[in-house]
């Protein structure tokens, strides 16, 4: 049976040339030699390369034999065990929360540095269903030693999204945003991105990052105007003033980027840039809008108004005729006054 199940994993995985019906799953055949007492080394790794091989379609059947070789002491296995729940992915941990422990429990304890990056790894294929069992273990790879590792992490975070969005990991991308390695900050920041509408309270980190400073990185000030617009339109409009600032950035991407955000939000003042801002703690456009139907009425009818008083001002002294006037007697009486003034009335209009 063990034979048989790694020779078919190809037609596995391919879901191809298979009977319509099986007694037995072959995956199931390898997960019961990986979870006997006495299994030799050599099986278990066939065994574990053939359940990567089979992929998605071993999961219902490999995934508790896997969590158990998470906890083998041969670092050959663990890698095999690794990339074969990369290659299941996210049916890896469907009704099952045993693999995403012994992942982060590898990914803080292992000491190969190769093993734990191979972990955040799969755990990035995994997706948002590992986010709580391993989300915190991986906010605190953000600080390993090896900087491969803190930015495999920070990708693996970024893949969960709101999933992840929990105090202890907003804290570490934050902190990583602010003190952490070139390439680990832009990560970072993709991950808050993520976690936008869930995390508001990181939109003010992420908007003072707009601002040029000699040794600023462009594409970080772009990954952030970008970031912003990912968040709630009242954050934006909060953080207005930073991203009319960006729209004189230098690099024209980061312009564009800052004057999407800003449209998104309804800034019109903010997307003509900072000197545009009367007050860029008020919101302008939605509320504006609402109202400017209603504003714009009463300024016509104002206006109308002030002509019909003065147009019943100069009738009244005599300055304008009404049409009622137009006689022969009236059209004489007016060339006589044209005459006795030397000046031609015009209307106010």
């Amino acid at each position: 049976n063990f034979t048989a199940g790694v020779a078919v994993s190809l037609y596995i995985g391919d879901q191809k040339f298979l009977p319509e019906e099986m007694d037995v799953h072959p995956a199931a055949v390898l997960a019961k030699v990986l979870t006997r007492p006495k299994s030799k080394r050599e099986e278990c790794v066939n065994c574990v390369r053939a359940l990567a091989i089979m992929g998605p379609n071993a999961a219902p059947h490999a995934c508790v034999a896997l969590a158990k070789m998470m906890r083998s002491s041969d670092d050959e296995l663990k890698h095999e065990t690794v990339r074969a729940i990369a290659c299941i992915g996210p049916g890896a941990v469907e009704g099952n929360t045993s693999i995403p422990q012994s992942m982060a429990r590898a990914l803080l304890e292992e000491g190969e540095a190769l093993l734990r990056y191979e972990v955040a790894r799969a755990l990035t294929a995994v997706g948002p269903g590992a986010a709580p069992g391993a989300a915190v273990a991986l906010s605190q790879g953000l600080q390993d030693d090896d900087i491969d590792v803190q930015n495999q992490c920070a990708k693996a975070l970024a893949v969960m999204g709101r999933a992840a969005a929990m105090p202890p990991v907003v804290d570490a991308l934050v902190k990583a945003v602010q003190g952490g390695s070139f390439e680990l900050k832009r990560l970072a920041v993709d991950a808050l991105a993520t976690m936008g509408p869930d995390v508001p309270a990181t939109a003010p980190v992420l908007s003072r990052l707009l601002r040029v400073t000699p040794r600023s990185d462009p594409t970080l000030r772009l990954k952030v105007a970008e970031a912003l617009g990912n968040y709630d339109k009242k954050i934006i409009r909060q953080e207005q003033l930073w991203l009319a600032f960006a729209v004189g950035d230098p690099d024209e991407r980061v312009q564009e980027a800052a004057k999407n955000t800003l449209r998104l939000a309804g800034c019109q003042r903010a997307q003509k840039g900072s000197m545009f801002l009367e007050d860029p703690e008020t919101p302008d456009e939605e509320e504006e809008d609402a109202e400017g139907g209603a504003l714009s009425a009463l300024r016509r009818t104002s206006m109308e108004s002030i002509i019909v008083k003065r147009v019943e001002a100069r009738a009244n002294d005599g300055r304008l005729r009404t049409p009622g006037s137009r006689s022969g007697s009236g059209l004489s009486s007016r060339s006589s006054s044209r005459e006795s003034n030397g000046s031609s009335i015009q209307a106010p209009w």
